[in-house]
């Protein structure tokens, strides 16, 4: 019996989920995943806390080996291979193998590859595409100076984790990634100053919420510098970077991090001819199938449909790749068995949730700005109200901001910080943007009440409350 081929482009969140999804539903499945690093399916959102410190062992942060991978689940992995080229024609890809090839910090700035590489043809019956994301880096003179780095992939992790010689830190980028790594780096005792292009809110929050982040960075000794575009990073004779312009200011610099978004690796896919999406995302259908039958895509390559909005959006999260990994393995698996039984995948609440200092900060669904953009006429509310019980000690401030449809009081997303209880009350409010609910209906759950971790009236119940007064 002729065996099917799967070839999966990647091998981290979505490439394996996909690889032993598939297997699963058809061990008979010659799959191949083919990962230009060094490492595959590693735990990327911990990697701040591994720099820091906070996690000692960085191997704890390895879910899967190739040789496991091999042993396990019957995957044959293959890491330094990069699929350089792919012909839909002839289902092939082409590949280049070798001991230059990784998706270290150095080749994605365009230091080199190294060399000792060979390249081959590999044929397949299925594909997909689990590429992921990389750093969008600024147009910024001095990129290449030693000292420049990134934070994407385990290899970056481990030479920031190594790099235990600077004193002065900058940030440019005030998103997930600068809000953690500058947390990281004050645990080091580094001075840590960031740089935000604009002098809007952080993370795109109500302005009043966004300032309470701002003063925990300040709090814990960061310098924030907002409407300071990035200028340009100045090196010493022997290719260091020493400092940084930005705003109009020098600043010094032993080590920058370039925190600044990132941006889809869909450059194989379009090449090969495969339609694009949102943000040169992959385009796929509701099956995660691409333009190209037989050929799926996953993770953060690929575009997602916003569960509120029903816009076509691009993010970057650790759930998402895995689910649409999964999916997408599941649907291959079915196609290259003939069926039509394909699994659908629900799209994102674009969900966020992260950790500055002694904050718990989240947001859900969309920001008052997406709102609008999206067509809503938009209200938006916040509140202040203790954690726990007011005679139960230890409690502390929280925050709840909702932003609503005035004209029918849908709830449309969810903002929350606070020291305790931020994360529970963020999975309350995506729960019911999931269930379509509308500010009444938020206003009428009944929450789990215990004076050591709520009040009676839980916080979400009061800003709904609150809310519905304005409609």
């Amino acid at each position: 019996m002729n065996r099917k081929r799967l070839i999966i482009i990647g091998g981290d969140a979505a490439g394996m989920s996909a690889a032993s999804q598939a297997k699963k539903r058809n061990k008979d499945l010659d799959v191949l995943v083919l990962e230009r690093g060094d490492y595959i399916s590693y735990a990327a959102c911990g990697m701040p806390y591994m720099v820091s410190g906070v996690i000692k062992d960085p191997d704890s942060l390895l879910i899967l080996t190739p040789e496991k991978a091999r042993a396990n689940r019957g995957i044959d992995v293959r890491t330094r291979h990069e699929v350089v080229s792919v012909d839909l024609k002839n289902c092939s890809v082409t590949v280049k193998a070798g001991k230059g090839i990784g998706k270290a910090m150095g080749k994605m700035m365009g230091k080199g590859q190294g060399d000792e590489a060979r390249t081959f043809e590999e044929h397949y019956d299925g594909l997909v595409f689990a590429t992921g994301a990389r750093p969008r880096l600024p147009a910024a003179k001095g990129i290449n100076l030693e000292g420049v780095m990134v934070l994407r992939d385990f290899a970056d992790g481990l030479a920031l984790k190594d790099r235990r010689d600077v004193k002065d830190v900058v940030i440019v980028g005030a998103g997930l990634v600068g809000l953690e790594m500058a947390e990281s780096f004050r645990r080091l005792e580094r001075n840590v100053t960031m740089l935000k292009r604009s002098d809007g809110p952080l993370l795109d929050m109500d302005p009043a919420l966004s300032e309470l982040v701002e003063q925990e960075l300040v709090r814990n000794g960061c310098v924030l510098l907002k409407g300071s575009p990035l200028e340009e990073m100045v090196g010493d004779d022997s290719g260091k970077v020493v400092a940084v312009r930005a705003g109009g200011e020098t600043r010094r610099a032993d080590l920058v991090l370039l925190a600044t978004g990132v941006a889809p690796n869909s450059e194989p896919a379009r090449e090969a001819g495969l339609k694009l999406g949102v943000k040169d995302t992959i385009a796929v259908n509701e099956h995660l199938a691409t333009s190209h039958t037989g050929v799926f895509a996953a993770g953060d390559c690929v575009s997602q449909i916003h569960r509120v909005s029903h816009k076509e959006v691009f993010v970057s999260q650790a759930l998402a790749a895995n689910r649409s990994g999964k999916i997408a393995g599941a649907n291959v698996a079915e196609y290259l068995s003939g069926g039509n039984q394909f699994s659908t995948h629900p799209g994102t609440m674009a969900t966020v949730l992260t950790k500055v200092f002694d904050l718990q900060v989240g947001t859900c669904g969309l920001t008052v700005n997406e709102a609008k953009a999206a067509g809503f006429e938009t209200g938006f509310t916040w509140i202040k109200q203790h954690s726990r019980s007011h005679y139960y000690p230890g409690g502390s401030p929280l925050f709840v901001g909702l932003v609503y449809e005035r004209k029918t009081g849908r709830l449309l997303g969810g903002q929350i910080v606070g020291k305790e209880g931020g994360a529970k009350r963020l999975d309350v409010l995506v729960t019911a943007l999931s269930a379509k609910m509308d500010l009444e209906t938020l206003s009428r759950l009944d929450l789990s009440y215990c004076p050591p971790y709520s009040p009676p009236w839980d916080p979400v119940l009061i800003a709904a409350s609150i809310a519905l007064k304005s409609i």
